[in-house]
């Protein structure tokens, strides 16, 4: 067998009933990343706001990506009081970025009134975010406007600002209401007639993918022998919004190396999923996912591991599989095993 069970995990997988705290702060100030010596939402006093700062599990659990404190006064104008204010943070044109962090903060959006509501976030591309097509998809089913939105780019100060704390922490933890919200933008965006296909087999596969994290270099190599034995292969990127919730929404089995685009299982309950790790460890992003959504998921990664070419390409890292047929031929009989 050219794959193997992947039972080294990096982080901890975590899910937790309750819901994420949130506060209503007063007097703090928002200061964007890349302006100030330090960036975050804060507090008269100096200190972050407990729940904006934003966590992650890359190295040790519970990493701050933003300042706990500042180190001097900032000068801030003081934001109209005419609107409420729901803090969200940086949101970036980044596909897996917006997915693990960003979204994190949408599950304390009203469902009702909107009219007087603004999301506080900053961002370094607002018209790469603004062409984004999750960025938009997700907007549209929870009925949020480009009104509703407040772009900060310098220091601001708000009277009162509602702080929810994040749902999902990288490496780490999910709060269950993190699947509830994502369930709720499939539903809003699911075709009535979408028929449930649970038979088919589909690889996601990143040889479209321009530019990103990480990919296989010769995984054509791969794909070429499964869609020879009738395993179907899509490009995500190429999807529109609504193309890749009814993806989701037909619950195929989806076989694939690590990819954030698996983060769309969320949308549905019960997907199932064949997963391959580029090492002998899991990332355990995915893993938090699936089991908050009872996923049927199963982790594989090659026995003799992927060589590392490093980055290039418009990559962060890319990998050559050893063996792709073999591997392949492995994943066929996983397939089949299912």
């Amino acid at each position: 067998m050219a794959l193997k069970k992947c039972i080294g995990r990096v982080g901890r997988v975590l899910c937790l009933e309750t819901l994420p705290s949130q506060r209503q702060a007063e007097d703090a100030v928002f200061i964007p990343p890349g302006i100030h010596n330090e960036w975050g939402l804060f507090e008269p006093s100096g200190r972050c706001v407990p729940e904006s700062m934003t966590y992650h599990g890359v190295g040790r659990l519970h990493t701050a990506s933003s300042a706990l404190s500042l180190s001097a006064e900032v000068e801030a104008p003081v934001c109209s009081a005419d609107f409420e204010y729901l803090y969200i943070g940086p949101i970036e044109a980044n596909h897996s970025y917006f997915f693990k962090r960003s979204l994190a903060r949408f599950w304390a959006v009203p469902l009702i009134e909107r009219r007087r509501l603004r999301l506080v976030f900053s961002t370094t591309d607002y018209e790469a975010l603004q062409r984004s097509v999750y960025f938009r998809g997700v907007c549209d089913a929870l009925n949020l406007g480009e009104e509703n939105f407040l772009r900060v780019s310098a220091p601001l100060r708000f009277k009162r600002i509602l702080v929810p704390a994040p749902s999902f922490e990288e490496l780490s933890l999910i709060h269950r209401v993190h699947v509830d919200l994502m369930q709720m933008i499939g539903r809003r965006w699911m075709a009535r007639d979408n028929v449930s296909q649970p038979g088919r087999a589909i690889y996601l596969s990143k040889e479209k993918l321009p530019s990103g994290n990480v990919r296989i270099g010769n995984e054509s190599e791969i794909t070429d022998i499964l869609s020879g034995k009738g395993v179907g292969i899509i490009y995500p990127e190429t999807l529109s919004f609504r193309e890749r919730v009814e993806f989701w929404a037909s619950n195929p089995l989806v076989v694939g190396f690590n990819t954030s685009f698996m983060f769309y299982s969320a949308m549905f309950p019960e997907r199932n999923i064949l997963k391959i790790s580029y090492g002998d460890d899991m990332w355990t992003n995915q893993c938090l996912i699936d089991q908050a959504n009872n996923n049927v998921s199963d982790y594989l990664c090659p026995e003799n591991g992927c060589e590392a070419r490093g980055a290039g390409d418009g990559f962060n890292m890319n990998f050559i599989v050893k063996d792709p047929r073999a591997v392949a031929e492995s994943l066929l009989d996983a397939i089949a095993s299912r």
